[in-house]
């Protein structure tokens, strides 16, 4: 089975950041050939295609292939939660910049509406 030019970023992205990309392909190569097929989709991958197999390279690392070729390497807790779970933060601070930027100050950082008619 060979792997696909994105399934050797995702290894390398995502087992082994410190790899050459050209040494990444040869050892993703090599754990498809030793790894066990599983029976069906590993729990923790969301979104798993119609028709594709999984291999298991390690514990919670497994390679995707279809047609014989390696399409991508998902980990366990990688991306679907993580990914989620930093748009939902960086929302959250967006809201509170806007709500922030909506109110009206004037002098010392106090709102509009606890100035009194003196200034003060």
């Amino acid at each position: 089975m060979k792997p696909s030019k994105h399934a050797v970023q995702r290894y390398q992205e995502r087992v082994k950041p410190a790899l050459p990309i050209h040494r990444a392909k040869l050892e993703l190569e090599a754990f498809v050939e030793q790894a066990r097929e599983l029976t069906e989709a590993p729990p923790w991958h969301l979104n798993p295609e119609p028709g594709s197999r999984h291999f298991e390279i390690a514990d919670g690392i497994c390679a995707v292939v279809r047609n014989e070729v390696v399409t991508t390497v998902v980990i366990r807790g990688s991306h679907a939660e993580d990914i989620e779970d930093r748009k939902r933060q960086y929302k959250r601070k967006q809201r509170a910049r806007r709500a922030h930027k909506r109110r009206k100050f004037k002098r010392n950082g106090r709102p509009e509406e606890a100035v009194d008619a003196w200034g003060i």
